[in-house]
């Protein structure tokens, strides 16, 4: 198994495996945001229309996960990564991110 393959798990991050890790590897600052995001979000009880302040969101992929699989609108910043940066990663539409299914 390859580590990107290693990456897609759908019998423990069914939500999570549906994005390509290599979109994850870019933007990863640590370890895997979308494993841990998902790992919480049943205690989150978000609900579609929420609104979520992502702070310490990285290069912006816990922040667009929040609004694919829950509906949310979210506003997303960080200390260490330049509005700029950021607007670069969002700029690109989530159906490019997404894994094939």
């Amino acid at each position: 198994m390859s580590a990107i393959s290693a990456l897609i798990r759908p019998d423990r991050y069914p939500l999570s495996s549906r994005y390509d890790p290599r979109w994850v590897i870019a933007l990863e600052m640590g370890p895997h945001p979308l494993w841990q995001l998902e790992d919480i979000l049943p205690a989150l009880a978000l609900e579609p229309g929420s609104r979520v302040l992502d702070l310490g969101c990285g290069r912006g992929a816990t922040s667009v996960f929040l609004a694919r699989e829950c509906g949310v609108t979210v506003t997303a910043c960080d200390l260490w990564v330049s509005v700029e940066e950021l607007e670069v990663s969002s700029a690109r539409p989530v159906s490019s991110v997404l894994s094939q299914r």
